[in-house]
């Protein structure tokens, strides 16, 4: 093997190794956090702004797993609830269930995370 095309597969896989690292530590994908939510009646709450960029993949996502049952608080219609219920990101998951056991996605939440929750 010539010189040349060794160093263009070695930067070859370390451009791979750097694209998955990327892609697994994206800020905008949701990793799901238990919290402890008594002020909301279970359900599940999804969180959005209309100039969120993020908000419009993640409604997708959360729509097409958890369809119609999902209650959508957009801060242009209720800036004051973001506030009340602690909410200081968009797009916003809560998945709250009895007694205020919640789970809450910030970000886009992944689909296997929300397959049977709710």
């Amino acid at each position: 093997m010539t010189e040349p095309v060794l160093r263009l597969l070695v930067l070859a896989g370390v451009v791979a190794v750097v694209a998955a690292f990327w892609w697994q530590a994206r800020p905008d994908r949701a990793e799901p956090v238990s919290t402890h939510r008594p002020d909301l009646a279970p359900g599940a709450y999804f969180f959005s702004s209309e100039t969120c960029g993020s908000c419009v993949p993640a409604r997708k996502v959360v729509m097409s797993s958890l369809g119609d049952r999902v209650h959508e608080i957009r801060f242009e219609d209720h800036p004051g609830g973001f506030g009340a219920h602690q909410i200081t990101r968009v797009p916003t998951l809560l998945i709250v269930r009895p007694g205020g056991e919640a789970l809450m996605f910030e970000g886009v939440p992944r689909r296997r995370h929300l397959r049977g929750l709710y």
